[in-house]
């Protein structure tokens, strides 16, 4: 091993060479190591070297949380907000990304969120990501919806007001609303406004009526409290997420004359994964359901439910769908009993679905969860088995609880007959284990 002098040492260790060779380095690189650091720590880079003293000036994204603004201590600076106009208003060119995720700092001023938007919109901002403390929503200053350049919109904890006039936002591919509050108004003018978007996820609100009248819209997730939905132009979405929140499990919903589940669900000629979950097969199944759709979802292959066994109306829906769906081949059903003051015959309803033609040919997985072991669900599972020609996997999890009487059944389901000879049915529950036929 060869070994090195000191003065060879020496000069490897010099501070204004390793000075050199810091400053020396390709900016490509540069800025990749700049993006790897907190914003804080960044803007520190600016005392290694006099030509890194304004590197972080031209970062393109900029991106504050609270683990980058909090003291020694734990606890956020007093003047943070400050700091963040102070990178603002020394940053040079423009700014791709901006994001500030504060979930539990207290509420923040709106003039300072005002300040931030105006210099954002001024460098072009094509991204701003917005999260603030929930249950304590946050004026969102009106000028943010005239950045003309934004592709990418995600807001948390804030309240919407639109700038009047608004001309839209032309270049807007993806909307994130979370905990968020807007008027019926503006939340259509919002959208009305969005001709390019193609993602939009809503989720923790409340607004009467919402409308999709969107023909670029691909994916749509919705979690919250509504009264009504349409989707008069999606024909282009290939996925929908809809859960249906209400406060009161005996509220009755309704919608309009007519049935929901086709008014509502019948212009996605386009969808390929469905996933409808709480309330929302209840409120899809008001009104008289028809054996069938007018037309048929020839894209569809993924289907995912929440549904009430005791509601026929609501397993009415459900196989209403199915029959609808020629070529789905993956269906998973989340299962609850809510018993009904009136019910017709369950036998009854049962022999006529068994007389209509239901060939599920495409299907191959089927997972019911939440399983409670009562009569209805059993029906569901045995017609299911006796209508699917190329199932090869049947998976049920029984709720925590088993009852006394439920291993019985569990075994008794397992001989149900099978339309295919290589159907396996497997069984999982923490009470008895895992059983497969």
């Amino acid at each position: 091993m060869e070994l090195q002098s000191g003065s060879q040492c020496k000069k490897r260790m010099d501070p204004g060479r390793m000075e050199d060779i810091i400053s020396e380095l390709p900016q490509n690189i540069v800025e990749c190591i700049l993006l790897g650091l907190p914003i804080k720590e960044a803007v520190r880079t600016s005392i290694l070297s006099q030509k890194w003293r304004y590197n972080w000036t031209t970062l393109p994204e900029i991106v504050f949380d609270e683990q980058s603004m909090v003291l020694a201590n734990g606890k956020p600076p007093n003047n943070n907000f400050v700091n963040i106009y102070h990178v603002l208003i020394h940053h040079k060119g423009t700014i791709q990304k901006f994001s500030v995720r504060f979930p539990h700092f207290k509420r923040i001023n709106s003039s300072n969120l005002d300040l931030w938007v105006l210099l954002l919109k001024e460098k072009g901002i094509q991204e701003i990501i917005l999260e603030f403390i929930k249950g304590d929503v946050c004026a969102v200053p009106s000028r943010l919806f005239l950045c003309e350049h934004l592709t990418y919109l995600k807001l948390s904890g804030c309240m919407l007001k639109l700038p009047c006039p608004f001309n839209g936002l032309r270049s807007l591919r993806r909307l994130d609303l979370e905990s968020f509050e807007v008027t019926n108004a503006d939340f259509h003018r919002l959208l009305s406004g969005c001709s390019v978007l193609e993602t939009l996820i809503l989720d923790d609100f409340y607004i009467d009526y919402l409308k999709f009248d969107i023909p670029s819209l691909r994916f749509l997730y919705v979690d919250g409290v509504f009264d009504h939905i349409c989707f008069d132009n999606a024909t282009h979405m290939s996925m929908l997420h809809v859960r249906l929140i209400v406060k009161n499990d005996n509220v009755h919903l309704n919608q309009d004359n007519g049935c929901n589940l086709i008014m509502i669900l019948g212009c996605l000629t386009s969808i390929e994964k469905l996933y409808l979950h709480s309330h929302f097969m209840k409120f899809l199944s008001v009104s008289h359901i028809p054996t069938r759709f007018p037309i048929m979802f020839d894209c569809l292959k993924e289907i995912c439910l929440t549904v009430n066994f005791e509601d026929l109306d609501e397993v009415s829906g459900v196989l209403c769908l199915l029959r609808s769906s020629p070529i789905f081949g993956r269906l998973q059903i989340s299962a609850w009993l809510k018993k009904l003051g009136r019910r017709r015959s369950a036998d009854d309803f049962w022999k006529a679905q068994n007389q209509i033609g239901c060939p599920m040919d495409q299907l191959q997985y089927v997972m019911v969860d939440q399983f409670f072991g009562a009569d209805s669900e059993l029906q569901f599972i045995k017609y299911v088995l006796g209508k699917s020609p190329t199932l090869e996997k049947f998976i049920i999890y029984p709720r925590k609880k088993v009852r006394s009487k439920e291993p019985k059944v569990l075994e008794e389901l397992m001989q149900y007959p099978r339309a295919s000879v290589k159907a396996e049915v497997v069984i999982c529950s923490r009470d008895i284990g895992v059983i497969t036929n």
